[in-house]
């Protein structure tokens, strides 16, 4: 076809969400994109173009003007008029269909995009099944129009400075498979009322969602929900809804770092395909039991604002890693038949009680992480069996001058069977109350990199596990600690600050 400068405005004024009125205001990226599409380009490279792929460039080149094209990162060919958009500067080498030549990935991740506002017009790309603007500095809020792009498969928004809700429209977009839009500014559906209405609002009864409720019977292809670091996503009476258990294609949950209200919903253990979740800290309620039903579940951050952790964690036999940040609670012995599990991490939590011996069964586990804690115990024994170790910290924070007043803090002796701990290569036991003789058994800790004895009571050698001239110098530290013996530390020790 041949476009005249009335029949390509009629085109673009029939497509457009707000019959052309953006498009007639001087000075807006929809003006300058439809002038340079008018005046900038030649009658016969346009003739080439239906009506569709014409809709499809201005579109680009609206994004362009709308995201500050002029300074990207990478804008090759972006705005040459005599080059396809296909081969404007993306990501993906192919991001055009070969055949219809119809945009089908959008990926621009950290390359300086920066804006106000994602302009509506990116909904023209009815095709699209890939958008990705991750980590660049866009503002404003998530276009409603986007759940127009039906075609849609990933929609990858994180690290940028976006605000507002999540549209509920995204619930027209039935293929989404991944919806990423971690480390912005996004807020729950009540918070970003209109002004007039806050107060009426803020006055309703609580169990509002933090994200739209209606994407529970739509997406239920979705494979990642990534909403992490986004901490005014929830507030007062905001809850995660109950409809997220219809999300039963999920793998990934990712809520760190937002704030609902409320628990976790009991419909949580209809998400059975999930591999990754992560649970933000401000949950209160006590966890579901449906939690057990998560058996396929491989990494699990669990940071509720709660007294008790979860037995049924216990039932989670697929774990390979979990991290705990609650502010109170006891290890539960349940935990000692995750015989998967590799990574067990506690560190600077509110966590009191004792180590259950049933952490011997851990037979998996490389990494142990109870630093910092409240925990009041000895070492069990049984922690001898946990051959596969490398990393071990239980170090507190405490003064020395005044750990006897702590009821709260590792004490005792250190087992002997410790000594089969052969593949550890960091130990960490300052601040703490342990006391007695070191076991001549550590000496056989021969791949031991970083030792730190500071500020306990205990006494003995450690010539044999440091003498070694075949072994590399060790990391140590003993600060206030004398009756430690190891004549040669001077020579195969690095000393570490007390």
């Amino acid at each position: 076809p041949s476009f005249s400068e009335d029949a390509i405005m009629t085109i673009l004024v029939n497509r457009s969400f707000d019959n052309g009125k953006a498009m007639m205001n001087e000075d807006t990226p929809q003006n300058k994109a439809a002038n340079w599409l008018i005046w900038e380009h030649d009658a016969a490279f346009l003739a080439t173009y239906s009506d569709d792929i014409l809709v499809q460039r201005y579109a680009m080149a609206t994004i362009y003007f709308s995201l500050g094209g002029a300074a990207w990162l990478n804008n090759t060919n972006w705005l040459d008029s005599s080059v396809s958009e296909c081969k404007w500067h993306l990501q993906s080498s192919h991001p055009c269909d070969h055949s219809t030549m119809e945009m089908t990935d959008v990926a621009m991740p950290q390359n300086f995009l920066r804006g106000s506002q994602i302009p509506a017009e990116i909904a023209l790309l009815t095709k699209v099944k890939i958008l990705d603007f991750s980590s660049n500095s866009i503002g404003g809020s998530i276009p409603t129009e986007i759940g127009f792009m039906t075609n849609l498969e990933s929609v990858i928004l994180s690290s940028n400075h976006l605000r507002g809700a999540l549209p509920k429209e995204l619930s027209r977009v039935t293929n989404l498979r991944i919806l990423a839009v971690g480390n912005n500014r996004l807020a729950s559906p009540e918070s970003v009322v209109p002004s007039s209405t806050h107060n009426h609002a803020m006055n309703r009864h609580s169990g509002q969602p933090m994200f739209p409720a209606e994407f529970g019977p739509s997406l239920s292809n979705l494979v990642v929900l990534a909403l992490s670091n986004n901490p005014t996503m929830g507030g007062a009476g905001c809850t995660i809804p109950s409809s997220l258990g219809q999300l039963t294609s999920l793998q990934k949950l990712d809520l760190h770092g937002t704030n609902p209200s409320g628990g976790l919903p009991s419909e949580i253990g209809l998400l059975t395909n999930l591999i990754h979740m992560e649970v933000p800290g401000s949950l209160q309620s006590p966890a579901p039991s449906e939690l057990s039903n998560l058996r396929q579940l491989l990494s699990l951050s669990f940071a509720m604002d709660t007294t008790e952790i979860p037995s049924e964690l216990g039932q989670m036999t697929s774990l390979v890693e979990l991290k705990l940040k609650t502010t109170g609670g006891t290890l539960p012995p349940e935990l000692g038949t995750l015989s998967n599990l590799e990574v067990l991490s506690a560190g600077e939590c509110g966590l009191r009680g004792t180590i259950p011996p049933s952490f011997g069964g851990l037979s998996s586990l490389t990494s142990l992480d109870l630093s910092m804690t409240q925990v009041h115990t000895t070492i069990p024994t049984q922690l001898g069996q946990l051959t596969r170790l490398l990393h071990v910290d239980l170090h507190t924070k405490h003064d020395h001058m005044h750990l006897a007043e702590y009821q709260s803090i590792l004490r005792g002796t250190i087992p002997s069977e410790l000594g089969r701990w052969t593949r550890l290569t960091y130990l960490d036991v300052a601040n703490t109350l342990l006391e007695g003789t070191i076991p001549s058994t550590l000496n056989a800790l021969a791949n031991l990199e970083v030792l730190q004895l500071a500020h306990t009571n205990l006494r003995g050698s450690i010539e044999q596990m440091v003498c070694d001239a075949n072994r590399p110098p060790l990391l140590y530290s003993s600060a206030n600690v004398d009756h430690v013996e190891c004549s040669c530390c001077t020579e195969n020790c690095v000393e570490l600050g007390g």
